[in-house]
C-alpha cells in the first residue's frame, strides 16, 4: 500500500515542518492523502533525509490562516491543503540521487517499508 508522498522542498519548506510540524501545498496540486511524508532536500543536500507521521490533513484552508503575506509560490492559488506531523524523524541513512533517479520533482508516492530500506532513490523507484 502507497502510504507515504515524497515532497520536495527547500529551506523554507523544511524549516516549517521541522519548526511547526506543518507542510502545506496548493490545494491545486491535487495531492493525495497518506499516513506519512518523506522529505527530498533539493540542492546541495539532493536527498530524502526525513519522514514523519501525520496527525491531521486539512484542505481548503486560506493561506492567511499560516502565512501574514500571500507566499510568492502560491501564484494565483489562496488555498492550502495542510499536513500536519505527528513527529518528524532523520532517516538512518539518507536516500539518494542516483543518474537513473536523478530528483524529485513532484510528489511521487511509496510504502513505508520500502522507503525505510532504500539506500538510493533507484532502489526506491525501481
Amino acid at each position: 500500500m502507497k502510504n507515504v508522498m515524497i515532497v520536495s522542498v527547500g529551506d523554507a519548506s523544511f524549516a516549517l515542518a521541522r519548526s511547526k510540524l506543518l507542510y502545506v501545498v496548493p490545494t491545486s496540486h491535487r495531492t493525495k492523502n497518506v499516513e506519512y511524508l518523506a522529505f527530498y532536500r533539493l540542492k546541495p543536500i539532493s536527498a530524502i533525509t526525513h519522514y514523519g507521521r501525520l496527525s491531521k490533513i486539512e484542505s481548503n484552508v486560506h493561506y492567511s490562516v499560516y502565512f501574514k503575506e500571500k507566499p510568492r509560490w502560491m501564484k494565483r492559488a489562496s488555498y492550502l491543503k495542510c499536513y500536519h506531523l505527528k513527529w518528524l524523524k532523520t532517516l538512518t541513512s539518507p536516500i539518494v540521487r542516483t543518474h537513473r533517479h536523478n530528483a524529485v520533482i513532484r510528489p511521487v508516492y511509496t510504502d513505508l517499508q520500502k522507503l525505510l530500506k532504500a539506500k538510493t532513490l533507484t532502489e526506491l523507484f525501481g
